[in-house]
């Protein structure tokens, strides 16, 4: 941050890029002169040039009267070009002369304009992919790649979810405390661990916008696992591929028995079983139930589980042993019952 060094950011889509962009720019020198966003992807290809570099008078049908474009709106401060690798080639040559010699003309103009512009760059894409499929200059890539940082997933980086869900709690309830009839919202075990098992593969925007829908349509202070649910989108749930599997295994019919050591040999994701087990027995008329079994039996694969000696431990609320061969018979009990069964073994 300290530098004027160009930056690259890496990361898939709402990873947070532009706001580590920011905070770049928030600890370096150029904190507090102009910071301009510009997002490569939402301008057509024939504007983008204007846009970047401005116009004349007469450069094109409209163009009516100059217009100063935001590498000169940035002079002395910081140009964030989101979506970098959406850029058309033409413009890709521009930015790279801009780059190796801090000068450029307008659309239409033959004055050689000088600005003082740090530039940081951003895309979700493979730059040297798109360098090997030929869309990508080679020559711009090396530019651009003075100081390459890469944002990790939501998903690589779990531990930063239930910090994350406090922050934008938080954020919420300041947000929304002058709204007429809003009341300071926080979470129920459940719903928490719901959010904290989901793969969020819209990273922390997904994060941040479905607790958003999940207070907006929470009656009560409290946010629910329903009010989760509802929030989350379902398309990401249903179209995973082990939904399906998993439901055989929380089945009741036959023996009348369901077990989750078959389930975890299968590898299936924890919140693929968690939408499951909620399934099954809210269909069942157990709302209450499920949300006991949701918030209770917290799931935590990669380094909170380990299979040895014919055994699997799971960390919930504490860690339990479980036999290779428990199996949980459920599908005669009460509710009651149910509930007092699983108490025996977290």
């Amino acid at each position: 941050a300290a530098t004027a060094a160009t930056v690259l950011i890496r990361g898939e889509t709402g990873t947070g890029k532009e706001l580590v962009a920011r905070a770049i720019y928030q600890h370096g020198e150029r904190a507090g002169r102009p910071f301009i966003a510009v997002n490569c992807a939402a301008i057509p290809e024939t504007l983008l040039e204007s846009e970047l570099f401005g116009h004349e008078r007469g450069a094109f049908t409209g163009a009516i009267a100059r217009r100063e474009g935001r590498f000169k709106q940035a002079d002395g401060g910081t140009l964030f070009l989101d979506e970098v690798s959406e850029i058309p080639q033409a413009t890709q040559v521009k930015l790279l002369r801009f780059l190796q010699e801090r000068t450029f003309e307008r659309v239409g103009g033959n004055e050689s304009l000088h600005v003082d512009v740090r530039i940081i760059a951003a895309t979700n894409r493979d730059l040297l992919e798109e360098v090997r499929a030929g869309r990508f200059r080679e020559d711009l890539f090396y530019r651009l790649a003075v100081a390459v940082l890469k944002v990790p997933s939501l998903a690589a980086r779990s531990s930063d979810i239930g910090l994350l869900i406090d922050h934008f709690l938080d954020q919420i309830n300041r947000d929304s405390h002058d709204e007429p009839g809003f009341r300071p919202k926080r979470l129920s075990a459940g719903a928490r661990n719901l959010l904290q098992s989901h793969p969020w593969p819209g990273n922390v925007r997904e994060l941040h916008n479905t607790m958003r829908r999940a207070a907006i349509w929470s009656p009560s202070e409290t946010i629910g696992t329903e009010e989760v649910r509802e929030a989350l989108l379902v398309l990401a749930l249903e179209q995973d591929a082990n939904l399906e599997q998993i439901r055989g295994y929380v089945d009741d019919s036959g023996e009348g028995r369901w077990t989750l050591l078959a389930a975890i040999d299968e590898g299936v994701p924890a919140h693929v079983l968690t939408a499951a087990l909620y399934e099954r027995f809210s269909s069942r008329g157990n709302a209450l139930f499920a949300d006991k079994v949701c918030s209770a039996m917290r799931f935590e694969f990669g380094g909170h589980h380990e299979k040895a000696s014919g055994s699997v431990r799971f960390k919930a609320c504490i860690k339990i042993p479980l036999a290779r061969s428990m199996i949980f018979r459920v599908s005669k009990r009460s509710c009651k019952s149910v509930t007092s069964a699983l108490s025996d073994f977290i």
